[in-house]
């Protein structure tokens, strides 16, 4: 598409959801059918910050299906109904803060390349600030994929602490002391308004806020 049919993309795909979101709020308030939930994130919420409260709804609404994919800041709305992003807009959710962590037996950590994620990511973006001179030996697509690769020994990385909390409790992993760590990572709700949420994601938001009160 154009640089205007490009910007015109998830407006047009939110006019499209418009009739099948009315019609799912319906069968949802007059209990036709379960209804599903469209829920939008990145890799490291999708793995380990949305699981938590995922199961919670799951316990209290068992009929409710989930549509849950990974997805960029740009790309968690159009037909979705949440996103979770870590960008400047939307609802204030939860903070998770970026940290080095490498293998216990790596040689020189604070000398090691970096594994990472590829540019586009908000973990990217922010290695590059913080870590101008960092030396890239691997670029991946999952938070899965570097912290193998990292417990393998080939190289430090920087990644939110809650996805290597196990790892560092086993011993797998340790955390890499460096006065530009930890670096704060927030991440907020996004939606096209609470009176457009259908019932069923109306209540996804509500447990999802209520962590973040308890957290």
């Amino acid at each position: 598409p154009t640089a205007a049919g490009a910007a015109l993309v998830t407006h047009a795909r939110a006019v499209l959801a418009g009739p099948e979101d009315a019609k799912r709020a319906v069968a949802e308030i007059e209990g036709l059918h379960a209804g599903e939930v469209r829920v939008g994130a990145s890799a490291t919420a999708c793995t380990y910050l949305l699981p938590p409260t995922l199961a919670a709804f799951r316990a209290e609404h068992p009929r409710i299906r989930f549509l849950l994919r990974e997805a960029t800041p740009d790309g968690v709305l159009g037909e979705l109904d949440l996103g979770v992003i870590s960008t400047g807009r939307g609802e204030p959710w939860v903070v998770d803060s970026l940290i080095l962590v490498a293998a216990p037996d790596l040689p020189q950590p604070e000398r090691a390349p970096f594994v990472t994620f590829g540019k586009g990511s908000t973990s990217r973006e922010l290695l590059e600030r913080h870590f101008p001179e960092a030396e890239i030996v691997m670029e991946l697509g999952s938070i899965a994929a570097v912290k193998g690769n990292v417990r393998a020994g080939i190289g430090v990385a920087l990644v939110g602490r809650t996805a290597v909390e196990h790892d560092l409790a086993a011993g797998r992993l340790i955390e890499v002391r460096d006065r530009r760590t930890p670096i704060p990572r927030a991440f907020n709700l996004v939606h096209r308004g609470v009176e457009r949420l259908a019932p069923a994601a109306a209540r996804l938001r509500e447990l999802l806020l209520a962590r973040r009160a308890e957290a």
